[in-house]
Parts: C-alpha cells; sequence; structure tokens
C-alpha cells in the first residue's frame, strides 16, 4: 500500500473518531448546560483560540512545509524545532501581556474571569504543541492512535464530571485536561526524533521572520473571520444567541472533518513536489483532490439540509430548536472549504505564495467583520451564519484567482452542476418521510440518511457514470477480496 494511502486511512481513522467521540457527550452536555451555559463555554473559548492562533505565529502550516524539505537529517529538523519553538515561546510572552490587561479591563469578561484565567493554560500549552511536526514526518499512525486514546478518556470524564448546570466550568477545564496530556505525551515521543540538544544549534532566526510574518497574518485575519463571528455575537445579541449558533458550527465540524480528510495528507507531499518543480504532479493531485471535495461536499451540504430538523433534535434538544434555520444556512460550509482548501493550504501554502494568501484572508476577514455587525443586528444568530457563508465563498473565489495564475486547475463547474442537481432529491425524500412516516424522530431520521445514501451511490453509479464513485467501488471491493 502506498504510504499517500496509508496515511489517508489513518487520518480516515482519526477523522471518525473525531466525529463520533464528540457526538457521543454533544447531546448530554447541551442538556445539562442549556443554551445558555453553552454560549457562555463557546464565547470564552472563542476569545481564547484567537489568542492561540496568535501565540502559534502561522508555524503550523511553516513548520510542516520547512520540515518536510529536511525531515531526513536530524540535525537540520531538530534545529528547526528547536528555533520555531523559541519563537513562539517569545510571542507567549508578549502576548500574555495582551491578553492580561484585556481579561481584567473588559467589562463583559468580569462574571467570566475563572474561564479566562483557565484560558492562559490552553494558550501556553499551545507553544508546546509539535503536531506540525509529526505531520511533516507523515507520522499518521502516532497522531491517530494518541488522539483516539485521549478521546475515550475525555468521554469518560465528561459523563463522571457533567451532572448539572453549575458544572459549566468542569466542561471548559475538560479540553485543557486533554491537552496537557497530549502535550506531556508529544514531548516523550519528540525525543526519538529530535535531538534535546538542538538548542545550542539556534540560530539565524531572521530567515523565519517574512515568511512566519505573512503566514501569522494570514492565521490572525483568518482567526478574525471564524472566531470573531462567535465574539461579535456575544456582545452584540447574548449567551443564548450564542449557544445557538456554536452549536451549528459544532455539527458543522461533522461535514467539515469528512471532507478535510484529504488535506493534511497532501500538504507534506506537495511542498515535496514544489521543491523538486514537479508540476505535473502537483496539478494531478489538486484536480483530483477537488473533484473528490466536490463529490463528498455537495452530498453532505444536501444531507444536511435534509435532516436538519433531526439532527439539532436528537443532538442537542428541543430548546435548540431556533438553530434550524441557522444549521440550514450554514449547509455548504463543508463544501466551501473544501473546494477554498484545495487552492489554499494545499497550493498557494507549499508553493510559498503566502502573501496572496494572506491579501485573500484580509480582504475576507474587512468583510466578515462588517457583514456581521450589520447582519446580527437585524437576524442575530442568522445573521452570524449568513455572515460565514458569505465571507468564505469570497475568500475561495479570491484563492482560486491567485492559484489560477500558477497553475493549470480549473474550477469543474459542470461537475459541480451535475452533483447538485443528482443531490436536490435528497430534500423530497426527506420531505416524504417526515410526512408519510410514523416511526418518530430517531427512526425518521436514519431511514432519510439510508435512502439518501442509497439514492446518491445509485445515482452517482447509474445516472452520471461517475469515475469517482468507480474509484471507490473498486477500492472497497478490493479491500473485501483480501
Amino acid at each position: 500500500m502506498s504510504a499517500i494511502k496509508q496515511n489517508i486511512i489513518y487520518n480516515s481513522i482519526l477523522t471518525t473518531s473525531n466525529l463520533i467521540f464528540p457526538f457521543i457527550t454533544f447531546p448530554y452536555v447541551n442538556r445539562i448546560l442549556n443554551p445558555e451555559g453553552i454560549g457562555v463555554v463557546n464565547f470564552a473559548n472563542s476569545f481564547i483560540q484567537i489568542f492561540v492562533i496568535l501565540c502559534s505565529l502561522g508555524i503550523p502550516f511553516y513548520g510542516i512545509r520547512e520540515i518536510a524539505k529536511v525531515r531526513d537529517d536530524v540535525s537540520l529538523r531538530s534545529k528547526l524545532v528547536w528555533e520555531l519553538t523559541f519563537l513562539k515561546l517569545c510571542c507567549f510572552a508578549l502576548i500574555l501581556i495582551v491578553y492580561i490587561a484585556l481579561i481584567f479591563t473588559v467589562p463583559k469578561f468580569n462574571n467570566m474571569l475563572p474561564f479566562f484565567l483557565w484560558g492562559i493554560t490552553s494558550i501556553l500549552l499551545s507553544v508546546l504543541d509539535f503536531n506540525y511536526f509529526f505531520t511533516a514526518i507523515e507520522n499518521f499512525k502516532f497522531i491517530t492512535i494518541r488522539t483516539v486514546a485521549f478521546q475515550i478518556v475525555s468521554v469518560f470524564l465528561t459523563f463522571v464530571l457533567i451532572k448539572t448546570p453549575q458544572d459549566t466550568l468542569k466542561y471548559f477545564l475538560l479540553p485543557i485536561i486533554i491537552l496537557l496530556l497530549n502535550t506531556l505525551v508529544n514531548l516523550n515521543y519528540l525525543r526519538k526524533f529530535v535531538s534535546w540538544n538542538g538548542y545550542k544549534l539556534i540560530g539565524h532566526l531572521k530567515r523565519h521572520y517574512k515568511p512566519l510574518l505573512l503566514l501569522f497574518s494570514i492565521l490572525l485575519f483568518s482567526s478574525v473571520y471564524n472566531l470573531m463571528d462567535t465574539t461579535i455575537l456575544g456582545f452584540m445579541a447574548g449567551d443564548d444567541s450564542v449557544g445557538f449558533y456554536s452549536t451549528v458550527y459544532k455539527i458543522n465540524r461533522v461535514p467539515i472533518s469528512i471532507i478535510m480528510v484529504v488535506a493534511p495528507v497532501l500538504i507534506p507531499k506537495i511542498s515535496v513536489e514544489f521543491s523538486q518543480g514537479n508540476f505535473s504532479e502537483i496539478e494531478r493531485l489538486l484536480s483530483k483532490t477537488l473533484r473528490l471535495n466536490i463529490f463528498v461536499g455537495v452530498a453532505l451540504m444536501f444531507g444536511v439540509v435534509a435532516i436538519a430538523p433531526e439532527i439539532v433534535e436528537i443532538l442537542a434538544g428541543k430548546a435548540f430548536e431556533p438553530s434550524v434555520v441557522t444549521l440550514t444556512i450554514m449547509s455548504p460550509l463543508a463544501l466551501i472549504i473544501g473546494i477554498t482548501t484545495c487552492f489554499s493550504t494545499q497550493f498557494l501554502v507549499p508553493a510559498g505564495k503566502d502573501n496572496l494568501l494572506m491579501k485573500a484572508v484580509l480582504f475576507g476577514t474587512v468583510i466578515s467583520i462588517i457583514l456581521n455587525v450589520v447582519l446580527i443586528n437585524f437576524f442575530r444568530h442568522n445573521g452570524s451564519a449568513a455572515a460565514n457563508i458569505i465571507t468564505e465563498i469570497i475568500v475561495l473565489l479570491l484563492c482560486y484567482y491567485y492559484a489560477s495564475k500558477s497553475v493549470s486547475v480549473k474550477l469543474p463547474l459542470g461537475f459541480l452542476l451535475k452533483n447538485i442537481l443528482v443531490c436536490l432529491p435528497f430534500v423530497l425524500i426527506a420531505y416524504a418521510v417526515r410526512t408519510y412516516s410514523p416511526l418518530g424522530t430517531v427512526p425518521d431520521f436514519l431511514l432519510i440518511i439510508v435512502l439518501c445514501t442509497l439514492y446518491f451511490f445509485l445515482a452517482q453509479k447509474y445516472i452520471l457514470k461517475s469515475e469517482i464513485y468507480n474509484e471507490i467501488e473498486n477500492f472497497a471491493l478490493s479491500k473485501l477480496k483480501r
């Protein structure tokens, strides 16, 4: 089995676990903490994550790209890891001053001070995040085993510790505990690949400044339009709206995670191809990934629309019914992000065209802030959802425009339209089941999924005669025959 296919399998397992484990606890926690409690936790997290991203300095992308180039040289990769960690520590010291000043001076934070004080731990632990290193050396097996193990621990602790609406802070602290355990395991395992005397090699830090400044700017502005919508919503509309919106955002992590399975695996591969100047292989990988993302993304989009009422009721409860419209508005998110990733992190970043990606993200950030401020006034959480979708479309178009100047990969609009037309009946299938089935919410939910899935594969095979479907079918059959 090729390394790429093996890594995709590991990443698929990781993605599946990231979907299953959170949703084991999701209905339980939502019903205990209610929209207000969920809103408080997610408002605090959205603010803290901005500083986590600031502290990362763009290293998650930069580190993958640079370490992938020298991964077979212990001395060079050790030197690189120590230099990047030193830079993150310096950044943490500066950011901590700003963070502490804000949490003690902004009135909105007064009643939530314990959350923000514990948030300092999250920011500090992000300095010691070496996932970028294990991704760069394509050690997806370790990432998968470690993550699944701690997800099991997290589920167990959730059911043991979260019992009443007063356990909001405990729920907030659980990810920090898991992050601490992850960090300890990462540091221990890192010793096998990095020399601990590497700190003696630190030098010539200036060579990192320019590329990191560009990637830092990209992450800064992308964090604004990915996290500030929740923060702005919290200031303008209250904790219940944040609860409705953040619940939808968590639900959307399922289709987004599914469509992002391939991306982390291909970034190191494409980085190596760029270093060797193999543009034909780059175009082949991007074109194939683009069509696969459309194939999966369109089905996920219409699937979410079809079962939005059932998803919200089953996972969050009737108290979150206002989230149904929000979820419908945000249903195209996975498709849009999947296509954008092909041109941004899978092309512009490995190609070293970080400045172009920064322009796209900067423009998207400005649009996001304007749209959120305007639309939240009229539509609250639904306004944030609409602002999010419009912003992502704008960033997609800009990334495609910049990438198309360097590589001959086009948006397959005909392929996109065909898949949209094929998936439209999902909505009719859901309506028919909802109208005529006497079974109830959960059985209806499962029946809609089964019928839509069966219809989708039959339509792909016999109506569209899709090459992607045939490849998936042949791969599955080859595995069953072994």
